[in-house]
């Protein structure tokens, strides 16, 4: 303040020099009163974007540079989201969830997984409140294909068969695990089965290669390994068991869209990022990530195979992309009790976009449209998610996605779905590029969640999925514009 008021003097005096201020002006000018300095915030978004600037900051925070250095140094900061793709995003929730219970709540994170750049986020309206991006719930079917993964790395092909039926017994388990609806398949492929989200199949498998593999797997593959409280992600009091495959380990949106952007991205996985840029006032660059290294995080015979399995889902629930652009994608629900579900994902990708959608409510209440129909993750949260892709795509160039397996493995008849069978697993054996011990750990996880979640259950029913081919599919709501 004092070499400013210095220069303030010595601007006014020169004025008062050159006949450009009177005498009496230049007495009646004072400078300014100097405020303390407090504490400042970037932009001050309040709406949806305020929740992107929290995860700006926190960003800037690991990397050294907090909000004064930010001000004090003058520093010009891009971010990877795309203003189209944002609000794009945005109009989406707005327009599925218009004339929907207002209890519900939603989030969507959208990256490109060839970098790691966060395109679109959305955690909720309030920018100054929670961030559901970043709230720990369970993903029910939508992490059936990290179990899928790790059979694969197992040497068990998609077209390998296990039993589908229900409902089963499993020695880890006191009650019975039952598919949606009464679907079943006593001897189906894997890749029917996750089409169908046959949670028997699911459940068994994990156990099968082994829940714990499941989860290093998902680790490797992005899921974020630190949850709240200083807890290990993917387990409870240190133990994993099978229902990680049916995805009753809690996991956030943003480490839906990490974890499947390996996928994407033919096995190499880039954490998601929000900082593109950082310069100074002098134009110097400080902080540039236009290239990113990424992880070898599974081969890419596994991350082919396992969209490979994931194509036809999309399609089967009337949520195929424009102009029939090929996509990969798995829906989720997870039930509240015998009678409604509490969560609700679609996770899906192209090879140049993934995209994580979840609907649940506050505290894990049930989870109802406004015709009073429950919401599964084929309904809702699939049309924000097609509705987003296709406006968030719109013009970019079609990618293809593969057309059939790679992995070598079994694809004999039913294993031993946790009860000590072979589980055909010797079958031609895995080829080098799928053995687990070949594929390095990643070296990150995911941004941390911003604060704290609300509570969820501790003891968590199966999930459930519709049949597709029996399911009624709630009745979107009209679009409001925008």
């Amino acid at each position: 303040p004092d070499e400013a008021q210095r220069r303030f003097d010595f601007v006014l005096d020169g004025m008062v020099s050159e006949g450009w201020l009177t005498a009496a002006e230049r007495t009646a000018a004072t400078y300014p009163e100097v405020l303390p300095r407090g504490p400042v915030a970037l932009n001050n978004a309040d709406g949806p974007e305020g929740l992107i600037v929290r995860q700006v900051e926190e960003e800037l925070a690991r990397e050294g540079f907090d909000e004064g250095r930010i001000y004090r140094e003058g520093l010009r900061i891009t971010t990877t989201v795309n203003r189209g793709a944002q609000r794009a995003a945005q109009a989406a929730v707005r327009d599925t969830l218009s004339g929907e219970p207002a209890n519900l709540r939603s989030a969507l994170v959208s990256m490109d997984p060839r970098n790691g750049a966060v395109a679109a986020y959305y955690g909720g309206s309030d920018g100054t409140g929670f961030d559901y991006a970043q709230a720990y719930r369970q993903p029910g079917s939508s992490f059936k294909p990290f179990t899928l993964a790790a059979a694969l790395e197992d040497g068990i092909g998609v077209f390998a068969r296990r039993d589908g039926s229900q409902p089963q017994n499993f020695p880890d388990r006191e009650a019975p695990v039952r598919n949606s609806e009464g679907g079943e398949c006593s001897s189906c492929s894997l890749k029917e089965a996750i089409t169908r989200s046959l949670n028997t199949t699911f459940y068994g498998l994990a156990l099968e290669v082994g829940p714990e593999n499941v989860a290093e797997l998902a680790h490797r593959a992005g899921v974020g390994v630190d949850g709240p409280d200083g807890t290990t992600t993917l387990e409870r009091n240190g133990v994993t068991g099978g229902a990680i495959g049916i995805g009753e380990y809690e996991v956030r949106p943003i480490d839906q869209a990490s974890g499947f952007s390996t996928f994407a991205n033919g096995g190499e996985h880039h954490d998601p990022f929000f900082v593109a840029k950082v310069t100074d006032r002098n134009g110097n660059v400080l902080i540039d990530r236009t290239e990113t290294e990424g992880t070898r995080a599974v081969s890419p015979e596994v991350a082919n195979d396992v969209t490979f399995a994931l194509e036809d889902i999309a399609g089967n629930a009337d949520n195929g992309l424009a102009d029939g652009r090929p996509s990969a994608a798995k829906t989720g629900t997870t039930q509240l009790d015998d009678n409604d579900n509490k969560d609700a994902w679609m996770v899906g990708y192209t090879p140049q976009l993934v995209t994580a959608v979840w609907i649940g409510t506050d505290a894990n209440k049930a989870i109802r449209t406004s015709e009073d129909r429950l919401i599964y993750g084929s309904g809702l949260p699939a049309d924000i998610w097609e509705t987003y892709m296709d406006a968030a795509l719109r013009g970019t160039q079609e990618l293809a996605l593969p057309d059939g397996a790679e992995v070598e493995g079994d694809e004999g008849g039913n294993g031993g779905n946790g009860s000590g069978g072979d589980g055909g697993s010797e079958g031609t054996g895995a080829a080098e590029t799928t053995s687990r011990s070949s594929q390095p750990s990643s070296t990150t996880s995911a941004p941390p969640t911003t604060t704290e979640p609300p509570p969820s259950t501790t003891e968590p029913p199966p999930t459930t999925e519709p049949t597709r081919t029996t399911r009624t599919r709630p009745t979107p709501p009209p679009s409001t514009g925008g």
